[in-house]
């Protein structure tokens, strides 16, 4: 007979502990015995909630020390059930959009429609989603990605003569400007010099609105409210219209002929055509670049915030990464970004909520109006998923793709992040980049902590780091020390 889950709400549990055993709780519960093994202690809320926002750190470690499926309650966001099993995540995953939705629950997260518009591919769901995705990612991968390589060594280079050598500073912070010119030259592809300052003001603004504490504290007060965003926002809303302006000025002149035809995102999206030969919308491409800038931004340079303060306590690794950079060769590279993104991702969680029935291979079913959370953060730091998940070992990702539903720091299935492969691509050549030109100094003190930028996990002090100017011997002698290869698993 299948279980069901007749309400989404689950029982209260009883007895001191902050993780505990259902047993005791099922009697006053419309579950059938066993199918929750555990819950985050329901009445804790108001708990885990500050956890959630001032003690990141704190709060992953609760959620990868609960069973593999669990109940959590966070103010407004009501009860979500809690999966850290790659088998559960997976089903979720692929599981289509007439069952399970984003943008049912994601409102109460983030005020998407307030900063990405409703017209846009987060905006979409199910065949509109899955169609429109369809046709614009092909400017972030394959072909296009590849011709956009030299642009991320150019706008690299460029940060690198300014960089102040022989000093401590916030790497996440000094490598930002880097992030931002490679979308402003990129993916808008803006090249006369006068906009693209205009361009980079405007963006500037817009980041800005975004990381203020207000929008922090608002971002909180709404979440708690169930995402109730009647704030005052009239900062991030000017800051948006005035960066369309520029973006509608660009799209203006590339219609009308005034700009030749250049490879970058916001072209390749002009050139596309729907299957009935429409053009996307010029609010679709605000909608597109502004997303794009919002969530680029912040993934790359925390990402190599991240990157630089973990090398920076394993020599090991900073000198293989030197050695084979040094070669010729950045695959080593990537596997250390995409290590990082595995040991430190942008978020906790996804989410999706039950819009039909949903039952899991085992049985247990769902109920519409119940919403799932795939802690993808913490089960990227499971030990039945990766051997020693707390150490930092690129070497599990040497010759070895990462698993689709092990490794997800951009979410999976039709969800998964448009500008995923982008992202790696350029932190791949950014960080490649660094290392022929400067060396990381290596300091014996822990990483930092993990702290906040609203919804992104940051390095608590944005990274501090010195690099040291590399001199042309130094890369020489690089190529007669022998290789060191670093034991550990390959794969997950």
């Amino acid at each position: 007979m299948t279980a069901t889950l007749d309400t989404p709400l689950p029982p209260r549990l009883q007895g001191p502990g902050a993780v505990g055993d259902l047993a005791g709780a099922l009697e006053h519960s419309p579950l059938v015995p066993g199918l929750l093994p555990g819950t985050l202690r329901r009445g804790m809320g108001v708990v885990h909630a500050a956890e959630y926002w001032a003690r990141p750190d704190r709060f992953i470690r609760r959620c990868i020390d609960a069973p593999k499926r669990f109940t959590l309650d966070l103010p407004g966001a009501g009860t979500m059930i809690g999966l850290r099993d790659p088998h559960d995540i997976k089903q979720v995953f692929t599981t289509g959009a007439s069952t399970l939705t984003m943008t049912s629950v994601s409102r109460k997260f983030f005020p998407h429609a307030e900063i990405f518009g409703e017209d846009s591919i987060i905006g979409y769901e199910g065949a509109q989603h899955y169609s429109m995705k369809r046709l614009a990612a092909p400017s972030m991968h394959g072909k296009a990605l590849a011709s956009y390589e030299e642009a991320f060594r150019l706008r690299t280079e460029e940060a690198l003569a300014r960089w102040p050598y022989g000093t401590a500073v916030p790497f996440r912070t000094m490598v930002a400007p880097i992030a931002l010119e490679i979308i402003l030259t990129t993916i808008v592809g803006v090249t006369d010099p006068a906009r693209l300052s205009v361009l980079r003001e405007r963006a500037q603004d817009l980041l800005k609105a975004i990381s203020t504490t207000k929008f922090a504290l608002q971002t909180v007060w709404a979440t708690t409210r169930g995402g109730v965003w009647d704030g005052n926002y009239s900062d991030i809303v000017a800051a948006r219209a005035a960066l369309d302006a520029v973006v509608a000025a660009e799209i203006r002149d590339r219609r009308n002929g005034n700009l030749p035809d250049q490879p970058d995102v916001l072209q390749l999206l002009l050139d596309t055509r729907t299957e009935d030969g429409e053009a996307f919308s010029d609010v679709f491409l605000h909608n597109t670049m502004a997303g794009l800038l919002i969530a680029g931004f912040e993934t790359t340079a925390t990402t190599l915030g991240w990157t630089a303060n973990l090398i920076t306590r394993e020599p090991r690794v900073l000198q293989r990464l030197e050695d084979t950079v040094d070669s010729g060769d950045d695959s080593y590279a990537e596997a250390v970004v995409t290590e990082t993104l595995r040991l430190r991702p942008p978020g906790v969680f996804t989410f999706r909520g039950v819009v039909a029935p949903f039952t899991f291979d085992d049985g247990l079913t769902l109920q519409p109006g119940s919403v799932l959370a795939p802690m993808l953060g913490p089960m990227m730091r499971d030990p039945d998923v990766y051997d020693a998940p707390e150490e930092f070992r690129p070497e599990r990702f040497v010759d070895e793709r990462p698993g689709t539903y092990t490794w997800t720091p951009f979410g999976g299935g039709s969800r998964r992040c448009m500008g995923g492969a982008f992202s790696i691509a350029e932190m791949r050549v950014i960080l490649a980049t660094i290392v022929r030109q400067a060396r990381f100094r290596a300091v014996d003190t822990p990483p930092e902590s993990i702290g906040r930028a609203n919804i992104i996990l940051i390095p608590k002090e944005n990274a501090i780091v010195t690099l040291d100017r590399r001199t042309p011997a130094a890369r020489r002698s690089a190529h007669a020390r022998p290789a060191q290869t670093a034991s550990g698993i390959t794969g997950a």
